[in-house]
């Protein structure tokens, strides 16, 4: 039987801890953008607590705010520790749903285990794709989910590298036909809907999706807090990640 802490190293967990899709104001297939948070309407805050995000010369910054209190706790079963609570962190949202396109953002991710920084497409029927960065050690992590059959420990991919050293650019680009990540312009993996198939079936993302931008305490459950590199150390300085030049991109 394979246990819950080993799900957990083997994937992203954002479709079950993580980030959640709510409905946007407007669906379609694909609205373009390019700038940063704060200088359109297209983006908003799912969050509306102080100190969460601020402006900054390096672009938006995102905080994870520390829990008033929390105990750091071992679970035997899991042979991991997580923390009795977790911090509070930002998600912005676009204000469109997409369905296919290219999204891109330059982020520069905290060096703290258990915080999670994410770049989503995610549909209200499970759908999903995914980068998320862990650091502590640095690596991203790529994912993808049929909203049809979630299923988890099976999509998931590790890459090795930097995510808190600088700004370093992430893209996903979501076509019909396959879904493709890039990291400061170097492609890092491909899915074909093709390579997809079982029994005939497509198992790939199609539904019209939400975007989002966050970071979040991974380190609320045992093989959640493993797979995060967590729990969080919580001391007297920053988790902070900072986002700019996002763009979304319609070429499908």
């Amino acid at each position: 039987m394979v246990s819950r802490l080993t799900v957990a190293v083997l994937l992203g967990l954002s479709v079950l801890q993580g980030l959640t899709a709510l409905p946007t104001k407007r669906a379609g297939q694909c609205t373009p953008f390019k700038g940063n948070f704060g200088e359109s309407s297209n983006w908003s805050a799912q969050e509306k607590k102080p100190n969460l995000y601020e402006n900054s010369e390096n672009g938006l910054k995102f905080n994870l705010i520390r829990p008033k209190e929390y105990t750091k706790k071992y679970d035997k079963d899991e042979k991991a520790y997580y923390n009795s609570a977790v911090g509070s962190g930002p998600t912005f949202v676009y204000d469109a749903d997409v369905q296919y396109g290219r999204l891109s953002a330059s982020i520069k991710a905290p060096a703290v285990g258990g915080a999670v920084t994410a770049l989503i497409f995610k549909s209200t029927d499970g759908d999903e794709i995914d980068f998320e960065l862990i650091a502590s050690p640095d690596n991203t992590q790529t994912n993808y989910y049929w909203g049809k059959k979630v299923e988890t420990g099976k999509n998931g991919k590790k890459h090795t590298g930097s995510i808190s050293d600088d700004y370093h650019t992430y893209t996903i680009d979501w076509s019909p036909t396959s879904i493709k990540w890039y990291i400061d312009g170097k492609q890092v993996r491909e899915q074909t809907a093709e390579k997809t198939k079982i029994n005939g079936q497509e198992r790939y993302p199609t539904s019209p999706s939400q975007i989002q931008i966050g970071l979040w305490d991974g380190s609320g459950v045992a093989g959640t807090s493993a797979w995060a590199q967590g729990p969080i150390e919580w001391s007297d300085k920053e988790v902070s990640a900072y986002v700019k030049d996002i763009t979304v991109e319609c070429p499908y």
